[in-house]
């Protein structure tokens, strides 16, 4: 994995998937809790949603760059959505 997200959100993906087996979807946010109206959202519950905000990049010498933002995991055990703090590597 080239991508800088892709490893991030590997690394987490899989400590969650190995110490809380209990969780039955992991995937990036894309609002699947956000706004549905029909029966169920489509995720199985609960789940682990992953989200990369606030981006920035800096050109750095030698084809390098150095890149700072935010890391946000949200928990859900029902229809309920629970807002988890920050991870900071």
């Amino acid at each position: 994995m080239n991508s800088p997200f892709a490893t991030i959100f590997g690394a987490i993906l899989n400590q969650i998937a190995a110490t809380t087996p209990e969780i039955k979807y992991i995937s990036q946010d894309f609002g699947q809790l956000e706004d549905y109206t029909h029966g169920r959202p489509a995720v199985a519950f609960p789940c682990a949603l992953i989200d990369f905000q606030n981006w920035n990049f800096e050109n750095m010498s030698d084809n390098t760059q150095r890149a700072e933002g935010d890391v946000t995991h949200s928990l859900s055990v029902s229809k309920v959505k629970l807002q988890c703090f920050p991870l900071v590597f």
